[in-house]
């Protein structure tokens, strides 16, 4: 979190409402056994600062009798703690994290709601056949900054003194997890920033790991000889459960999730949209080796389409298939999975014109036709 775009973005009220949000710790105490089994301690609370505005007096204390306290650093937080088991690495990896806590104590439904989405800015634990473990964590790039104009009204506005403020309260913001492995553990992938070890305990701070253009991969190694790690991990593959609705209607297709992103066949995504102004014709050019999309045209039923078949995760590659729309060349990331392509959804909807949104309400992919 930037707080240059906090203060250069925003009116006066939204940067009170910053202030706010810098008032929230999130603290987690994880113990992992050998067998991939183990603990959590989940604490989140406001600080009594921030739970004075939330009730729109800030001289009155507010009733703390529903509130469980914690202290980091040097700050008391009032909110809920809550003790979490984990039988093995499926369990840990498919564990809810905030959201339930964040629901006890929030005074504001928005404000509990967490997008599962991706498996980005999630912990995920592998236990290998050598008995070692492995730790890793994906932290998505910063949303860009969206233009407007609010640098314009906050032009003949002083805030220097609720910059100030803000900068003080976001001091006391806070999202940790410290693990405590069973053996020694090193980092294997990612940069250092944000990340502190001692022995067998891993601590990382999210905040400090946040941040920059693009993604950032970070792993960690209980096994005693760390190999050098690679300039690029391999992608991390599962059969995705994401509920899809197209036009409104549920549908069920084969779609792997693949480093936090959705895959989808484009023979699928052709039938599903066949019939509608977004429709499209797929053909391989046998000449140019390119799969041709022409927009606009019916599609042709070659056979398979909408079928779902067994995972075949494990057998993810990085596909070279060009494709073609409309005779020009189409920038689309691809992987093969058993001998099929799968494309990255929102680079289909925009290279051939449908739209592709997420509902944080009921967690679905939203696929328009007609999409401007």
């Amino acid at each position: 979190m930037k707080k240059g775009k906090i203060f250069a973005a925003v009116t006066v009220i939204v940067v009170i409402a910053a202030m706010l949000a810098g008032c929230i710790a999130g603290i987690s105490d994880v113990k992992i056994n050998e067998d991939g089994s183990g603990s959590v301690t989940m604490k989140v609370g406001y600080t009594l600062e921030a739970l004075k505005a939330m009730t729109g007096d800030d001289k009155t204390t507010p009733d703390l009798s529903g509130y469980k306290t914690f202290v980091y650093g040097d700050t008391t937080y009032y909110g809920d703690i809550v003790e979490k088991t984990f039988k093995n690495a499926e369990e840990f990896n498919t564990m809810t994290w905030y959201d339930d806590t964040m629901a006890e104590i929030s005074t504001d439904e928005a404000d509990s709601a967490q997008t599962q989405d991706s498996t980005n800015d999630r912990p995920l634990l592998k236990v290998n056949e050598d008995g070692s473990l492995e730790l890793s964590i994906t932290v998505s790039a910063e949303e860009p900054e969206e233009d407007g104009g609010t640098d314009d009204a906050l032009a003949d506005v002083d805030t220097s003194e609720l910059e100030a403020d803000a900068e003080a309260m976001m001091a006391q913001m806070a999202f940790v997890m410290t693990f405590e492995m069973p053996a020694p553990v090193h980092q294997t992938a990612g940069p250092d920033k944000g990340v502190t070890i001692e022995g067998n305990v891993l601590t990382i701070d999210l905040l400090a790991m946040s941040g920059g253009e693009e993604d950032v991969y970070y792993a960690f190694s209980t096994a005693e000889t760390v190999e050098e790690p690679e300039p690029a991990p391999g992608p991390r593959v599962v059969l995705s459960s994401q509920s899809i609705t197209v036009d409104g209607e549920a549908v069920e297709l084969e779609v792997y999730n693949i480093d936090g992103y959705n895959y989808f066949k484009l023979r699928d995504m052709a039938m599903l949209l066949n019939g509608t102004d977004s429709q499209f014709e797929v053909a391989y050019n046998a000449q140019t080796g390119a799969i041709d999309v022409t927009s606009g045209s019916a599609y042709t039923p070659a056979g398979g389409e909408l079928e779902t078949g067994s995972d075949k995760s494990a057998s993810c590659v990085k596909s070279s298939q060009s494709v073609a729309v409309n005779g020009e060349a189409a920038a689309l990331e691809a992987y093969n999975l058993g001998g099929n392509n799968f494309f990255k959804l929102r680079d289909l909807g925009a290279a051939i014109g449908f739209g592709v949104d997420y509902n944080e309400e009921t967690r679905e992919v939203v696929i328009t036709s007609a999409h401007e």
